[in-house]
């Protein structure tokens, strides 16, 4: 059964149709999409990848599709969307697998005369807290990085950086204070 179509309203398609339809606008462009991905990703195999989700995402949303507007457009603009989300998602949890040897590679120089810590109590007391608040507190004191510096390194959230490190400030205030002196931990 058509549709009933109305002037100026876009066109509903029926479920024989919509099938047919939607290969009418997509596969004359697949060649381009895939053009356009592997000149983007220089990764042919990614490049599939993308034009696949594209195409899954079109599908998922043809009923939004306007009858009589440029196909080509609506595929492009749903591929660069679905780039950006891959590239946002990619950058969030990528890991260079030669991140060791280059983390140790990249390690400050210990200048001559510097100084030792020898007090153990503050030994022991950084050692004794959570690990969590260890972390932060070495990176922003030790290593000088700023909150969203620490943030990235750790993949947390800025505000449970600064958290944390208050925590810990707290935990070595109360500590030095004459609170209770933190157990030794191995």
């Amino acid at each position: 059964m058509e549709a009933i179509r109305y002037a100026g309203a876009p066109q509903a398609y029926s479920n024989k149709n919509r099938s047919a339809e939607f290969e009418a606008i997509t596969l004359p462009n697949l060649k381009a999409l895939h053009g356009k991905a592997r000149h983007l990703l220089k990764d042919p195999s990614a490049a599939d990848d993308m034009v696949q989700e594209t195409c899954f995402v079109a599908w998922r949303n043809f009923d939004q599709f306007t009858p009589g507007t440029n196909g080509r457009a609506w595929l492009f603009a749903i591929l660069m969307n679905v780039l950006k989300h891959e590239y946002r998602r990619r950058s969030r949890w990528r890991i260079d697998p030669q991140s060791p040897g280059i983390l140790e590679n990249c390690l400050a120089p210990i200048p001559q005369n510097a100084e030792v810590l020898t007090d153990r109590r503050l030994l022991r007391a950084i050692e004794g807290m959570p690990l969590y608040f260890r972390q932060v507190l070495l990176l922003a004191v030790v290593s000088e990085l700023q909150y969203h510096e620490i943030a990235e390194a750790l993949q947390i959230p800025i505000g449970t950086v600064m958290s944390r490190l208050s925590r810990a400030r707290a935990h070595l205030r109360s500590v030095f204070m004459g609170s209770s002196e933190m157990p030794v931990t191995s």
